[in-house]
């Protein structure tokens, strides 16, 4: 019965410095387990395709580099040439980054359990619009044509970047919330089994009792965890305001008492089925 609840946390946070005629946008991702079952094939294919996409980005990062590094150098009209291809491949090659993660959200929400559609739908709508909105970016980057075009590109998506970030930090809460009430549930079925189970046993009056003041137990605890758990997800789904890792963060913190709560409750089902 008991279960280890995994969270996923798939982050990409950019940083982008603006240098003299030139663009620099860095990538540094952070992925860890999937959270719940998944399809068999689309996760992780374009988990897959994702590092790929980064490791070609990180590689072009270096050209870029270095082609930026000989421009301020040399400061000739040869070296800015080189230098604006190889930043217009780098920006080219982080939008498809971008527009894989992106995919990979989508599909998370779309896999997600214990998510209200109220709440899932909307943000699965936004990404679709996101994804134009970023095509849209790749080709004006790939069709400019010189440094100035280039920068000018990057300050229009900068917008576009600041809602990509925090619509994933609100997506992760979702799924993390997802998560923990699809464990909420589960744990309800298992002490409803768990009753059924013990009060069609043949005990006696002692044990019977002992059993009975278990499950009393069991329900406090319960009513403990849904005071605590119902406020927080009242909090995440009837607001869509505070969308950044500091309340991503909170929202970690918030839930650790309640995984901590449901622990205990198996642990105490465990030991009254016995």
């Amino acid at each position: 019965m008991r279960k280890t609840f995994c969270i996923v946390l798939c982050l990409i946070t950019m940083v982008f410095v603006q240098s003299p005629g030139l663009v620099i946008a860095q990538v540094n991702p952070e992925i860890t387990v999937i959270p719940q079952q998944i399809d068999p094939n689309k996760l992780p294919s374009l988990q897959q395709t994702y590092f790929a996409q980064l490791e070609e980005y990180r590689n072009q990062e270096q050209k870029y580099l270095v082609a930026k590094n000989q421009y301020h150098q040399l400061n000739t009209l040869a070296s800015q040439e080189v230098a604006v291809a190889e930043t217009r491949q780098l920006l080219s090659l982080r939008a498809n980054v971008f527009l894989t993660y992106i995919e990979i959200l989508d599909e998370l929400l779309n896999q997600g359990k214990g998510i209200p559609l109220e709440n899932k739908n909307p943000e699965r709508v936004f990404l679709s619009l996101l994804t134009d909105k970023v095509q849209i970016h790749k080709s004006a980057v790939e069709s400019a044509q010189n440094r100035f075009a280039i920068d000018q590109e990057s300050i229009n998506f900068a917008p576009t970047y600041k809602l990509l970030e925090s619509h994933t930090y609100y997506i992760l809460s979702l799924i993390k919330l997802g998560d923990m009430q699809v464990a909420y549930d589960k744990l309800l079925i298992a002490r409803d089994v768990v009753k059924s189970y013990v009060q069609d046993q043949t005990l006696s009056t002692a044990v019977r009792a002992e059993k009975d003041r278990g499950f009393d137990e069991i329900e406090r605890n319960i009513k403990v965890m849904d005071k605590t758990f119902t406020p927080i997800k009242t909090k995440v789904y009837s607001s869509s305001e505070n969308k950044n890792l500091s309340a991503y963060s909170q929202l970690s913190s918030e839930l650790s008492p309640v995984y901590a709560q449901i622990n205990q409750v198996i642990q105490f089902l465990e030991e009254v089925r016995k």
